[in-house]
């Protein structure tokens, strides 16, 4: 059985990600997370500081949050991104189009 992963609001505006992320979790948290973009701050910042990222299905969640944030003319800024994430970034050719901000401490 895969673990439960979550969305929800954080502190400091954020939107906190929380548990593993894989194939089988990454739909749920999408949508679970469209609802903040509605009265989002500029940029609408993800924390993954407690997330576990498993292959490239969390990957393919930024992408989905990156294109709503284009189509509502909006930004987003990922922050807390582990080190296996941001390699994996790295292998799919993305790290350089998504928005991760390296320089944030994880909350």
């Amino acid at each position: 059985m895969t673990e439960a992963a979550s969305v929800s609001a954080g502190p400091d505006g954020r939107v906190l990600v929380a548990g593993l992320l894989d194939v089988h979790t990454v739909a749920g948290c999408r949508d679970e997370g469209l609802p903040f973009f509605d009265d989002a701050d500029d940029p609408l910042v993800f924390d993954l500081s407690e997330s576990e990222p498993r292959g490239s299905a969390a990957i393919a969640l930024l992408i989905a949050w990156q294109r709503e944030a284009k189509r509502r003319d909006a930004r987003i800024s990922i922050v807390g991104a582990s080190e296996r994430l941001l390699e994996i970034a790295d292998a799919c050719g993305v790290r350089e189009i998504l928005p991760f901000d390296e320089s944030a401490a994880p909350a």
